[in-house]
């Protein structure tokens, strides 16, 4: 295995006068190393990276810029003027304006006119990169700028350098993440089910004693509108029990046969002065609770009529 950097100590030489290193590296390793990190392109900034312009008659120019192609780094100061050849009479051409990495003992990056052809060489030799493509037209004399299409941006044949950070494959994390958020929204899901369940029990629970409450009510409030406790056949299921007591009153009950609880009394006195008390108990559900009362003195009057008070 390769490993950079190193402390590298003198060996001696290689026999011609040059030394040798025992941890020396070459040039194809710095290019791969780098390679790691960036990918092919030209440099985003300024924009005008060997853009490609239309220049006088047959000459383009190609801005200064710099790049990066297989772990090479090209810089240019200065513009780089280029003569496209004519057309022929017969047919129109298209020509490419390639960045050139020579790998061989030329060992250069340069820029070239490819001509009457659209096909970029790559390989262990030579790596190229377009920067535009010229449509030259039949018996041409000028080159216009609506003539060259900039292919800079053009990740197929050239784009722009990028950090490799941006292909990282995430699949494996992404789907740790995935099968984590699956899960915990499981038993999310599963918890707000039982919260939900339990809140619909609770509250089918208090609807269900509501509903009781308000049934009684409903029942309660018709007894003491239409309670009549001497028509007895409205009250099925009851039975009247009347007693004559040794003071002269009498004691009425009103009950339900089956278990004796009590639906309502009367109890009627006889007063010394002529006058008869009724008093009236109507009991709720519980046979104990009193939910209405009255006590009814009626008085013979000397004149012959008869008069009411109810308290």
């Amino acid at each position: 295995m390769k490993a950079f950097p190193f402390q590298s100590n003198y060996t001696g030489d290689d026999g011609h006068g040059n030394p040798t290193y025992d941890r020396a590296v070459d040039a194809e390793f710095f290019r791969s190393m780098w390679r790691l990190f960036f990918t092919d392109g030209v440099f985003a900034n300024p924009s005008t990276n060997f853009q490609v312009l239309a220049n006088t008659g047959m000459n383009i120019k190609v801005k200064p810029g710099t790049c990066f192609i297989k772990g090479v780094t090209g810089i240019e100061i200065l513009g780089t003027d280029i003569v496209v050849p004519k057309a022929s009479d017969i047919s129109a051409r298209t020509d490419i304006i390639v960045l050139r990495v020579d790998f061989t003992q030329n060992r250069s990056l340069s820029i070239e006119l490819k001509e009457n052809t659209t096909t970029l060489r790559r390989d262990s030799d030579i790596w190229e990169l377009q920067l535009a493509s010229i449509h030259v037209k039949q018996n041409a004399m000028v080159i216009n700028q609506s003539d060259i299409t900039d292919t800079r941006l053009d990740s197929n044949v050239c784009g722009v350098v990028t950090s490799v950070i941006n292909q990282v494959d995430t699949t494996t994390i992404f789907n740790q993440y995935m099968d984590y958020w699956n899960r915990k929204k499981a038993e999310n899901e599963s918890k707000w089910q039982e919260q939900m369940n339990s809140q619909e029990q609770r509250f089918n629970a208090q609807r269900n004693t509501i509903e009781a409450w308000y049934a009684s009510v409903l029942t309660n409030i018709s007894l003491l509108k239409t309670f009549d406790f001497d028509n007895i056949a409205e009250l099925n299921g009851s039975k009247r029990d009347t007693i004559f007591n040794g003071d002269g009153s009498i004691y009425e009950l009103i009950s339900i046969s089956a278990n004796s609880r009590k639906v309502a009394e009367r109890h009627t006195v006889f007063l010394g002065d002529g006058r008869i008390s009724v008093n009236i108990k109507v009991y709720k559900d519980d046979g104990a609770t009193v939910i209405k009362q009255s006590t009814t003195v009626t008085t013979f009057n000397g004149n012959g009529t008869i008069s009411e008070v109810v308290s």
